[in-house]
């Protein structure tokens, strides 16, 4: 064997492997559907809590209202606006870090 040989055998071991651009992909997608369910999943008690907690306010639902007045009719944007607001501390502590 030459030393030419020796050398393009050598180089010819050392190459690296080729990609397999559908088996990353599916890897990729089980890597997402898996953090998709565990995302579900631990949101899952927050909505029961949601669910009794709600269903347990129901009836002073009408109270509150009458005892608006006037007023009963901003309530639509005062929600919404509430609303807002959690969203946007829960988005900008989420981003932002623990403030």
């Amino acid at each position: 064997m030459t030393p030419e040989q020796k050398l393009e055998a050598f180089f010819a071991e050392s190459t690296a492997p080729a990609r397999d651009p559908l088996f990353e992909a599916e890897a990729a997608q089980r890597v997402a559907r898996h953090r998709a369910m565990f995302s579900v999943v631990g949101m899952a008690p927050w909505a029961v809590v949601a669910t009794i907690f709600l269903w347990g306010v129901r009836p002073l639902i009408p109270v509150l209202v009458e005892s608006l007045g006037p007023l009963h009719g901003l309530l639509p944007g005062m929600v919404g606006g509430a609303v807002l607001a959690a969203g946007v501390l829960m988005l900008t502590r989420r981003l932002g870090g623990r403030a």
